[in-house]
């Protein structure tokens, strides 16, 4: 049980877990754009010519005319808040009392305390 539960703290302390949790990627595709790794660079496609790195993109550094508002995030859609990203309406930010296995928030349908607490204690 030691060597699982090792394991398991490995897996979660890896990159795996702050590659999960990169704002960059999400925030390009989410506003139309395709992400392509040239040569170890990771850009962000506007059209076939014009493109950025996805975390100049992100910043504001570059790309800004391409920049779009941000539809809201529907349930069970992971939430990446440093680019703005809100949950749509009736719906909230698992972050702070529940995450998925990476750890990423996700929007939820709004719950009272005990609810979060059900979900938090037995997972449903």
């Amino acid at each position: 049980m030691k060597k699982i539960m090792i394991l398991i703290m490995l897996i979660l302390s890896s990159g795996l877990v702050s590659a999960a949790m990169d704002p960059s990627v999400p925030f390009c595709e989410r506003q139309g754009y395709e992400y392509k790794i040239e040569n170890d660079t990771h850009l962000c496609y506007f059209d076939e010519t014009h493109a950025c790195e996805v975390w100049k993109f992100f910043r504001g550094e570059c790309g800004e005319e391409y920049r779009k508002e941000l539809p809201c995030v529907t349930e069970g859609d992971a939430l990446f808040q440093q680019s703005g990203e809100e949950c749509c309406e009736g719906l909230e930010s698992n972050f702070g009392w529940w995450y998925n296995a990476l750890g990423q928030p996700h929007c939820v349908k709004k719950m009272g305390f005990f609810q979060k607490v059900k979900v938090w204690l037995f997972g449903f």
